[in-house]
């Protein structure tokens, strides 16, 4: 892996499989090695396996994102997650999940991050749907961090459910930085096609001229359509319909759901499928007021 993984905080790492102990040299401000419990396990994705991790001596508990080196076999893989920690090092706002720091050892790559209660798609399963109320007020802690993200030239590109967590206080914080990049300059085009198939914007799927922060505008629009009506806008048994819907701006609002003029207004802005004519953040923060 590349060694600019590697921080002076975070050397050796010894994992006990048999006793599920995780002991690694992250030294305290004194210069004591900590040791972590490794605990249950939280999630799965693509990219490694969630554990939650237990200070021995303090009982702070953190989550440990633990990657597979073997996975990664590939040098875009490599400098995926290599940009991943770079850019969540450099980030620090309320609705983000927080950086802790980075452990490596021969098999695996250890990513620290604070302890979260459970992801957004998950409280959304249990829930089924929610009032229009409920979802504004979660949506407008997700537009703040989307919004500092923006201003730091950070486009997202895997704004999802499943991407943003509940802390215990009930507090959102967005995470799943795998596909995301810091561009150089505002005006910046990406070409390359990544994110979730079902939230993939349209101008990713055409591809013609590139894509920029428009996208994550897109994916907001999906997460608000959403949480208010239980469902996917676009959803469809077959992906290829599905494009077609999302290009077709054929998104389907429930007629047993009642949502303000406003709200549904803010849907259709964001999830217009000319990135020219999508609601801007700042457009979407005067809605919401």
């Amino acid at each position: 892996m590349d060694s600019q993984l590697n921080q002076d905080r975070f050397v050796d790492l010894y994992l006990q499989r048999d006793k599920i102990i995780i002991v690694g040299s992250l030294k305290n401000q004194e210069g004591n090695t900590i040791k972590f419990e490794k605990g249950p396990l939280l999630r799965k994705t693509q990219f490694g396996e969630f554990y939650q991790l237990t200070n021995v001596e303090s009982k702070e508990v953190l989550v440990a994102k633990i990657i597979t080196k073997s996975k990664i076999n590939t040098s875009k893989i490599r400098q995926q997650v290599l940009q991943k920690v770079r850019i969540h090092q450099q980030i620090e706002h309320k609705n983000i999940l927080k950086y802790e720091g980075v452990i490596e050892d021969q098999d695996f790559i250890y990513i620290l991050l604070e302890d979260f209660k459970c992801t957004l798609n998950e409280y959304l399963q249990q829930k089924g749907q929610l009032c229009e109320n409920e979802a504004k007020l979660l949506f407008v802690q997700i537009v703040d961090a989307l919004n500092y993200l923006h201003e730091n030239n950070i486009l997202h590109r895997d704004l999802k459910l499943s991407n943003i967590y509940f802390n215990k206080e009930q507090q959102l914080k967005v995470g799943g930085f795998n596909y995301a990049i810091k561009l150089e300059q505002k005006e910046e085009r990406r070409r390359s096609i990544c994110g979730s198939s079902q939230y993939l914007a349209p101008d990713i799927l055409d591809n013609e001229n590139g894509y920029s922060f428009e996208v994550d505008l897109w994916y907001l629009g999906i997460i608000l359509y959403t949480l208010i009506f239980g469902v996917h806008p676009f959803e469809a048994f077959d992906i290829k319909i599905a494009y077609q819907n999302i290009k077709a701006n054929k998104q389907q609002y429930k007629e047993d759901v009642q949502i303000s003029q406003s709200t549904k207004q803010l849907i259709d802005e964001l999830l217009n499928s000319d990135c020219k004519k999508r609601a801007t953040l700042k457009r979407v923060q005067e809605i919401l007021i």
